[in-house]
């Protein structure tokens, strides 16, 4: 796609846009996926515009190609399933995860230029040919919002808009619990253990590791096999740094000191019977609802989609790890810094090695100003210089047309069983970074995992961007604390400090006056 062309369609268009700190080669993969996308389903979306500068990504997609794409995908659901390239997935994903393992034992540091470029390449190119499928399930936001909400309102006239949004929210929400909540399954388990040992009173700030490898070495290999299992789950698309058994100890020991066996038992037992409440919560909607067949198989499909998503969502941490492998050596071979080794392509590598950084120092600069990629099912096209600036001009125009400066609207994906919160909002783009206390509201552009720990302090969440299948909607709702999803521009509309009110009947966020209570909830009813 040429500048022109592509400035055309960002002027006439009206752009979704998911944000968040990135480096360019944890982006790249998933900008490969989108070019493949239409060879599996013959259709896919006519243009994703991928941004990236000074380590901050944005990707944004046609809001109308999105909704024409997702109309496209429950078409498919209805009239024939997608069990065929779900599995076809799978198979992808197995490959991905063979080579992963077989990077495992790899050391980077002792192959040549070539080789490091070859398996660079072999990387991305099994990378994104996994994300290729699923990626098609980023046009269902705006189906959600646009036709199945409205068509759930229409067959269920006689329910208040709280009511719609709960039962919605439990007719679409994933059977299978999410893969950060097998994470804090398994992470509690571990805690149960040490507890159940004798070890729980014993723990102390100084009690560290190697304390545990000498006096309880079982429980110091149940820690590693645990770490080994889930090193990756506060990936990003900046930095790709492994969680360390140390870490995990940490955690571990700041759990048992606050709270008490029963609190973690609680917690267990609630998610072990996650599923089967969920689905028990949707039959018991099911049942006090009379809607069509083709209405019960489109919120299905929001559930399926969920799941995949989050198994997606998975694959990418688990990818970018290996990613990340290669970036840190290419910037140990050649000395560039991190962000700059970050923006060398794979098949650009062996030359970058080979000639080092002082030739390749002025575009790698360059493209870290600003890069624009533009993926059609051609390909991806990439702009820097002049170009990238008056693309970026057309798209900073549009960003901000008609922001509101103290109110912001979006879908009530949890209401935690409140019809309104009021507390502190935090603003927080680099959960790395940015400072979040417990107990404030978190306010981001979208949530990743990397967020759960945030999220876990948070008394409610806001987001920019996000659907009912997102990850946002999904984690709120399994933690049962408020959250209103996909309001375009909440981060830009509220700062640090603000004292905000979300209405949970009316999914509206509305920053108030300074004499509010920080924290005061007003509890009307209960969760479906």
């Amino acid at each position: 796609m040429d500048k022109q062309s592509l400035i055309q369609l960002i002027e006439t268009g009206d752009m979704w846009t998911a944000e968040s700190p990135a480096a360019f080669m944890l982006l790249y993969p998933f900008m490969v996926g989108y070019s493949q996308t239409s060879q599996h389903w013959g259709f896919g979306f006519k243009a994703v515009i991928v941004t990236t500068s000074h380590d901050y990504g944005r990707q944004l997609i046609d809001k109308a190609d999105d909704l024409r794409v997702a109309k496209q995908l429950m078409y498919c659901y209805k009239q024939t399933g997608i069990g065929a390239k779900y599995e076809l997935w799978q198979k992808y994903r197995q490959a991905a995860l063979d080579s992963f393992h077989r990077l495992d034992s790899l050391d980077l540091s002792k192959l040549s230029g070539e080789e490091f470029a070859r398996e660079y390449q072999d990387l991305v190119d099994v990378f994104s040919q996994q994300w290729a499928i699923p990626l098609i399930l980023e046009g269902i936001t705006f189906h959600t919002e646009q036709v199945t909400l409205p068509e759930l309102r229409r067959q269920a006239s006689q329910l208040n808009t709280r009511q719609v949004g709960e039962y919605f929210a439990a007719l679409t929400q994933p059977e299978d619990i999410s893969f950060a909540a097998k994470e804090r399954q398994k992470f509690l388990g571990l805690c149960q253990a040490i507890t159940a040992a004798g070890l729980g009173a014993k723990i102390t700030s100084d009690f560290g590791i190697d304390d545990l490898a000498r006096s309880y070495p079982k429980l110091h290999q149940q820690l590693i096999n645990f770490q080994k299992e889930f090193y990756w789950v506060r990936n990003g698309y900046l930095y790709s740094r492994p969680i360390k058994v140390g870490d995990f100890w940490t955690l571990i020991k700041e759990e048992i000191t606050t709270k008490s066996p029963e609190d973690i038992k609680r917690e267990i037992e609630q998610l072990n019977n996650y599923t089967a409440i969920t689905q028990e919560r949707k039959q018991v909607v099911l049942k006090k609802l009379d809607l069509t067949d083709s209405l019960k198989l489109e919120l299905e499909a929001l559930g399926s989609f969920g799941h995949w998503q989050d198994e997606r969502k998975e694959m990418n941490l688990r990818g970018n790890h290996y990613v990340g492998r290669f970036i840190d050596e290419l910037a140990a071979r050649t000395g560039l810094d991190y962000p700059l080794a970050a923006l060398v392509l794979p098949n650009e590598s062996a030359e970058v090695i080979k000639k080092g950084k002082s030739k390749w120092l002025p575009v790698l600069q360059k493209r870290h100003e600003l890069s624009i990629a533009v993926v059609d099912n051609k390909g991806v096209w990439m702009f820097t210089g002049e170009d990238a600036q008056l693309i970026n001009a057309a798209l900073s125009k549009q960003a901000h047309a008609g922001v509101d400066l103290t109110m912001v609207e979006g879908m009530v994906a949890s209401r935690g069983g409140k019809d309104s919160i009021t507390g502190v909002a935090r603003v927080v783009l680099n959960p790395h970074k940015d400072k979040f206390e417990k107990g404030e509201i978190l306010i981001t552009s979208m949530t990743r995992p990397e967020f759960v720990p945030l999220m876990r302090k948070a008394i409610a969440v806001v987001t920019n961007e996000g659907g009912i299948t997102s990850h946002a909607a999904i984690v709120s709702r399994e933690l049962n604390i408020p959250a209103i999803i996909g309001t375009g521009k909440a981060t830009e509309v509220f700062k640090d400090g603000d004292i905000i009110e979300l209405k949970l009947n009316h999914g509206r966020v509305q920053r108030i006056n300074e004499h509010a209570i920080a924290g005061q909830t007003h509890d009307k009813g209960s969760n479906t």
